[in-house]
């Protein structure tokens, strides 16, 4: 008896002077209740010996197998070490030794085959969702890098071989930024995006989108800026994808043909990192991405956020009908294609039908280039450094004040005293006008109610100087550079429209655009009413989805209290025109616009320089004489609302033999923001005369 009530005695004391058990937490002199500790569920001593014995049973049980399995799956990871290292030194050796033996040409090509197998793939998910049939789902990137604006074209099939019908929901988010953040003032442009797709029972469906991204417009603090892409799939399979692109704004977007990626792109990549650089600051900058002439989209767009394209003259010949057509819009809005051939003056005629036949020509805003085989790398990435970078023009021209329809807008001033003096006179009622008028001595329980409603009051009368000092919807400015081929056999007009407004209070900020065009923001200088400017600390996310014509948007395109800029990008459909006539007293010219030209000048095939003013739709006209520096100077007064880059276009342009330059306000723009009010739209039209016989 006593020896049990020694026990007895010693657990209860064990357990007044513990909570849980040894080894879990410090000792206390309380129950679990009054002075708990994190670990207050620990378990007792007797359940942790049984737990201690359980344990050890089952470890002498387990202990071949887990020894076993243990040292197979931890020498693995070092054989397969091993190996790759006898391999890779191997491969090294053979590599120094082609280099010792002054065998270029072949280690280029033993080095380009060994990169291309390291380069990612296409396909950014393929799933099997029906094993017997062979059902599947892939999902894969027409181009291996991204662009640095407008869409990427995805390709998307549907293999449903089952009797029921397969549907998919993708979504998409597009994200540019920099991969690290220090301290938070890292920013990051956000794009989301959804689509539907479907094949109905036994039918195989292969469909190409269009996925907005986000532009590489804004400077990151490490690097040159990330470019993301993630796909999520859910309906028939459920499954998700991604790929991304190092660099920014720094280096043109670049697309090489197959072929000539897999023999040059490792050489191609080696000059980039020569001439621009290359550290682990700055990142790895590749020269391009790959694409295969079989699988082109034929959409112009998807083309839009890439500055040169480079193939061979075969490759040209493997591209379908409509994708080649799409290639010529993108052309004529200011890509540049570079082929390589060993008859110039062929391909080129088949490329642009009518251009003569000659090696370099200018089509519209870009450029086609025909080089003799083979491709010579330094040459090829100096002349794409040198070309058009648009990404580049994007983050530059609109930032540093110098904007001319930025200019047009007064500069916006803040009315800070009348908030301050606002704020005083609150402070003055809701303290002692409150305390000892609205609620005396004896009745301060009525503190309760007047105080909220002097705030509530407060707020509103805020809200009220905001909304007159500032209005609702916005006001803003618009000019378009349209370019017209003068004929032929296409009949579209290229334009190139930049906006910019800015806004009060904005109750919504959906809307549509219902032309098949592109739409990018610009980043502004930084100031505080700028919402996207090319610096640190940019959060902007953007919702696109497409539609029939056009496409849907809502999120930070329009924002309240702000001042922003976008740049639209469009083929459309076009007739109009300028043409003329040799007659006895100069030329005689005809406008086939549907609208008034305030003024006109044109260069004809002498060199010789026009003017005239006020040209009416439908009817002929006569120009008188003009100079050079009379030209020079209208064009140069006509473009300063544009960009430095759009100017510069449009001075190459008008300077071209044959053809004209044009001012008008009555044209048609781009639609976007309804609740906007734009105060002037100018258009400025370059293109071609067309030149008749005087008979017809």
């Amino acid at each position: 008896m006593t020896e049990a009530t020694s026990v007895l005695g010693t657990r209860l004391a064990e357990r007044k002077k513990l909570v849980g058990a040894a080894r879990f937490e410090l000792t206390t002199s309380c129950s679990q209740s009054r002075r708990s500790t994190r670990l207050s569920y620990a378990p007792f001593p007797a359940t942790l010996r049984r737990g201690e014995e359980d344990c050890q049973s089952i470890g002498k049980r387990q202990v071949f197998f887990s020894s076993f399995f243990a040292k197979f799956f931890y020498t693995l990871p070092a054989f397969a070490t091993c190996v790759f290292s006898i391999v890779t030194q191997s491969l090294c050796k053979f590599m120094i030794s082609l280099m010792l033996f002054r065998d270029i040409r072949l280690w280029a090509l033993c080095w380009s085959i060994l990169c291309f197998s390291a380069q990612g793939q296409q396909s950014i998910f393929r799933d099997v969702y029906h094993k017997e049939s062979g059902s599947f789902v892939e999902v894969e990137a027409l181009f291996s890098n991204l662009p640095t604006s407008g869409f990427a074209p995805v390709r998307v099939t549907i293999a449903n071989r089952t009797s029921s019908p397969a549907n998919l929901a993708l979504t998409c988010v597009s994200r540019f930024g920099s991969q690290y953040s220090y301290r938070g003032q890292e920013g990051k442009l956000r794009t989301d995006s959804s689509f539907a797709v479907g094949a109905k029972a036994g039918e195989t469906q292969t469909m190409d989108l269009l996925v907005p991204i986000s532009p590489a417009c804004i400077s990151v603090s490490y690097g040159s800026g990330t470019g993301s892409l993630d796909i999520n799939a859910v309906g028939v399979v459920v499954a998700s994808g991604s790929m991304q692109t190092e660099g920014g704004s720094d280096f043109p977007r670049v697309l090489l043909s197959d072929a000539l990626f897999t023999k040059h792109a490792s050489m191609l990549d080696s000059v980039v990192a020569r001439s621009i650089g290359s550290s682990s600051y700055r990142g790895v900058v590749e020269f391009s991405g790959k694409f295969s002439p079989k699988k082109m989209p034929e959409d112009w767009r998807a083309y839009a956020g890439y500055d040169s394209m480079v193939m061979l003259d075969s490759d040209w010949q493997e591209i379908a009908l409509g994708a080649r057509n799409g290639i010529r819009k993108w052309i004529k809005m200011g890509g540049h294609l570079r082929v390589y051939s060993a008859n110039a003056g062929q391909i080129t005629e088949e490329i642009l039908p009518g251009s003569g036949g000659v090696d370099r020509t200018m089509s519209g805003n870009g450029k086609v280039t025909v080089e003799k085989i083979p491709l010579l790398p330094e040459p090829l990435v100096k002349a794409v450094m040198n070309g058009t970078n648009h990404a580049g023009e994007i983050s530059n021209d609109y930032s540093t004040m110098l904007w001319g329809l930025q200019k047009r807008m007064e500069e916006k001033t803040f009315d800070y005293a009348l908030f301050i003096v606002v704020l005083i006179i609150f402070g003055i009622v809701v303290g002692p006008v409150n305390l000892f008028v609205f609620a005396k001595a004896g009745k301060r329980h009525k503190l309760f109610f007047t105080t909220p409603l002097i705030s509530l009051g407060a707020s509103v009368l805020m809200v009220g100087l905001i909304f007159v000092q500032d209005g609702s919807g916005g006001r803003g400015y618009r000019v378009q550079h349209m370019q017209i081929e003068g004929g032929g056999e296409d009949f579209h007009a290229y334009v190139r429209q930049e906006q910019f407004c800015r806004t009060g209070v904005q109750f919504g900020n959906r809307f549509e655009v219902t032309e098949a065009a592109t739409m990018t923001p610009l980043p502004l200088a930084e100031s505080q009413w700028a919402r996207l400017y090319n610096g640190l600390r940019n959060e902007q996310n953007y919702k696109t989805e497409l539609t029939e014509k056009g496409f849907r948007s809502s999120g930070d395109w329009l924002q309240s209290r702000s001042e922003q800029a976008q740049l639209l990008r469009a083929v459309v459909p076009s007739r109009a025109r300028i043409e003329a006539k040799v007659g006895d007293e100069g030329y005689v010219l005809q406008s086939y616009f549907e609208y008034e030209i305030e003024d006109f000048c044109f260069r004809d095939q002498d060199g010789k320089y026009w003017k005239a003013r006020g040209v009416m739709p439908g009817k002929n006209f006569r120009c008188e004489p003009s100079s050079e520096q009379e030209h020079l100077a209208f064009a140069r007064k006509k473009v300063e609302l544009l960009g430095s880059s759009s100017q510069a276009n449009v001075l190459r342009l008008a300077q071209r033999k044959g053809s004209f330059l044009a001012f008008t306000k009555q044209a048609p723009m781009i639609e976007t923001f309804k609740n906007v009010k734009w105060e002037e739209d100018t258009s400025i039209i370059t293109g071609m005369v067309r030149m008749v016989s005087p008979s017809s």
